[in-house]
């Protein structure tokens, strides 16, 4: 079992320790003690929601400790029918450009890989003679996050730009303002940020904000150099088929309006994240 999954359900299996024989003792105190009324009743209540605990609590621990390994069965399956479509494994330095796209989910803060987080399951293909991936993104902070991602190749260079819903907990983009737009029913539903307004305003025209309204929830896009990535929150893609991601980023691209690769060509060079990795223990230079 891995080591931070171990971490991750130590303070849960704390806390069962103490509810579950709590439920036990008030079990025996609502089924078997000699008590009048009024306490039995009063037992078999605290009994019901200490026992409602620990199931809960069960669950967690479960959750924790063999999360990692429901995943891979997960992806084993997503990966049999992703290659009955023609997509393949990633090659070595395919997973790690992907793991450079320059976009926030993916940023070194963020992703944490000297703590353990990365890109693992990726998937490789082509659609209209683009690169397209699917892909885990894991998440190591105080517990572990795996989030469904899939990217697509443009042929252009974007300025950085995110686009999320609004009712999101998603911590601020210190690096992006906030684009507004005309449409305050929009603006209420949808943040736009990017570090230049000029795009995004050509971005996201009157098509696209219909689109955005209709699909966006539970998932967020960032455009970076020449990526756009769509990654899942939430519980919508959380366990489901990533064909979905991979179809909401195709359609994406398609809604995209035509003028903006015009005016906002591919360029010559390049941007990518560049990660510290974690450093291998007892092994001498």
């Amino acid at each position: 079992m891995h080591e931070g999954r171990l971490r991750g359900a130590a303070p849960i299996l704390a806390g069962l320790v103490f509810v579950l024989p709590s439920a036990v003792l008030m079990g025996y105190g609502a089924f078997f003690a000699e008590a009048d009324t009024w306490s039995r009743l009063t037992a078999f209540g605290l009994f019901i929601l200490l026992a409602g605990g620990s199931l809960v609590l069960l669950t967690m621990v479960y959750k924790a400790a063999f999360a990692q390994r429901i995943a891979r069965r997960r992806w084993r399956r997503i990966g049999a029918e992703l290659t009955d479509l023609g997509f393949r494994l990633a090659l070595p330095h395919e997973v790690e450009e992907t793991l450079g796209i320059p976009v926030s989910v993916l940023a070194p803060p963020v992703l944490a890989v000297t703590r353990g987080g990365g890109v693992d399951h990726v998937i490789v293909g082509r659609v209209g003679g683009r690169d397209l991936r699917c892909f885990n993104v894991r998440l190591r902070g105080s517990s572990w996050l795996d989030v469904p991602a899939a990217a697509l190749r443009a042929d252009a260079s974007f300025p950085r730009t995110s686009i999320r819903p609004v009712r999101s907990s998603l911590p601020s983009l210190l690096d992006m303002n906030r684009v507004r737009y005309e449409d305050g029913g929009f603006n209420r539903s949808v943040g736009v940020f990017s570090i230049d307004a000029y795009f995004a305003s050509a971005l996201v025209d009157a098509r696209m904000m219909e689109w955005l309204l209709a699909n966006l929830e539970g998932a967020v896009v960032e455009l970076a150099d020449r990526w756009i990535v769509i990654w899942g929150i939430r519980r919508r893609f959380r366990g489901r088929r990533p064909l979905e991601l991979l179809d909401l980023l195709v359609a994406f691209a398609h809604q995209m309006p035509r003028v903006v690769p015009s005016l906002f060509p591919e360029d010559d060079f390049y941007t990518f994240w560049v990660h510290r990795r974690r450093r291998a223990r007892g092994v001498s230079a």
